[in-house]
């Protein structure tokens, strides 16, 4: 079961895209986790973590029960097992950035556990949630908490906001620099800042994303690739594999979570037995 719902507030809008709950029996034991541009609060209400893996089955990163997950620029593995009761907040792009002090670079591809941003109320955060099992209460509760720590910067949001919906024009980013009287120094500096990774990589990622939204759907990869702004399929397949890892036609998602895939076991278990060979 999935609850998801747009934040009520109007000062939160510009930078969530949606408060979540989740509770469901894992129907696999691992799951593949695809690149994704926009960043996470996640709260565990079931275990006290929150990890990301390796394909041989190597914790990367591990935090929690309450958690900031960045940008994702590559393929992970995560234990199903941990996401079977879970809550939590989907930021745009940028996002994240206006609830804390540090620099988006610094959640690129791992999990941070909220109490080196929050402190003890990261804490308070999850016991909060852990005292009512209703989905609306629960969402209620992740909002107030977002609006609490919320610390925008207006100038800043205003020029990355024409930033990114260049790049979402398939703008080239030489021309949205020279719109905006950046220069390259600048403009990775607010990417650095803001959203994790440099411009060209976020644009590569978002591609992917809006082409995972719409992978269930597609009547074809050349289709798919038309839709999403490929040059044709042969650059849709390379782009799919560069950043996610695997195929198109190998990629298996799982029902409403897009860039949340299959993944076999047996490789997992395979490649730890060569590793440790």
């Amino acid at each position: 079961m999935i609850y998801s719902t747009r934040p009520a507030s109007s000062k939160l809008a510009p930078f969530v895209k949606s408060i979540w709950c989740y509770a469901d029996s894992p129907k696999h034991r691992v799951e593949a986790v695809l690149p994704r541009i926009r960043p996470q609060l996640l709260v565990n209400l079931h275990k006290t973590k929150m990890s990301l893996m390796s394909e041989a089955g190597t914790v990367l990163s591990s935090a929690g029960p309450v958690a900031l997950q960045g940008v994702l620029t590559r393929r992970f593995v995560i234990d199903a097992e941990l996401k079977r009761k879970i809550c939590g907040v989907e930021f745009e792009p940028g996002g994240l950035s206006v609830f804390t002090d540090r620099e988006a670079v610094h959640f690129c591809d791992c999990v941070t556990d909220a109490r080196e941003i929050w402190g003890s109320v990261s804490t308070e955060l999850h016991a909060s949630l852990s005292a009512t099992v209703d989905a609306g209460r629960q969402c209620e509760i992740l909002e107030s908490f977002l609006i609490d720590h919320l610390v925008p910067r207006p100038e800043e949001d205003a020029l990355l906001e024409q930033v990114l919906t260049g790049i979402q024009n398939d703008l080239r980013i030489q021309d949205i620099q020279k719109g905006l009287g950046l220069s390259q120094r600048k403009l990775h500096e607010l990417f650095d800042r803001r959203i994790g990774v440099r411009p060209k990589l976020f644009a590569r990622i978002l591609r992917l994303s809006a082409s995972l939204s719409g992978f269930e759907e597609r009547s074809s990869l050349a289709g798919l690739a038309q839709e999403n702004g490929y040059s044709d399929q042969a650059h849709c397949s390379r782009e799919f594999r560069q950043l996610a890892g695997t195929s198109p036609g190998a990629h298996k998602p799982i029902a409403r979570q897009p860039n949340h895939g299959e993944f076999r076991t047996d490789k997992m278990f395979k490649t730890r037995k060569n590793t440790s060979a």
